[in-house]
């Protein structure tokens, strides 16, 4: 059996939480969204989709109203990118023409995807142990 790689060892991350705009609907348009924002920035490695949230979902409504300045009927996200990416990605996705241009924006990041989920609104998913 292959030896498990200590905590140490394994590549660092970070956790983006960010609102995507009404246009995208499904995880496979925002997939190759992020795959595009990728291969423009030149990131190390592949973002990878943790939690989505269409604009017409319950929790995607809670986020809005809970931000009553933040953009209007947006969905949300959570992102887990390298740590060496996180500046990089953040610049980009950061801006105030970054929801039209790339059809998403950052709103928070973390170590820990408890801390973004709780920012965000955002419960925790159930685990399919069956």
């Amino acid at each position: 059996m292959a030896k498990r790689l200590t905590k140490a060892l394994r590549g660092k991350r970070r956790w983006v939480g960010l609102v995507t705009a009404h246009s995208l609907q499904s995880r496979n348009e925002i997939e190759r969204k992020v795959e595009g924002i990728m291969k423009e920035l030149n990131l190390s490695k592949a973002p990878r989709l943790m939690d989505f949230f269409r604009p017409d979902s319950e929790t995607s409504r809670h986020f809005c109203s809970q931000n009553p300045n933040g953009p209007r009927e947006v969905g949300v996200m959570i992102l887990r990118i390298a740590h060496e990416d996180t500046p990089s990605l953040r610049a980009a996705l950061s801006e105030p023409t970054a929801l039209e241009t790339h059809g998403m924006m950052t709103y928070t990041t973390s170590g820990k995807i408890r801390l973004v989920r709780e920012r965000m609104g955002i419960a925790r998913p159930k685990r399919n142990n069956d």
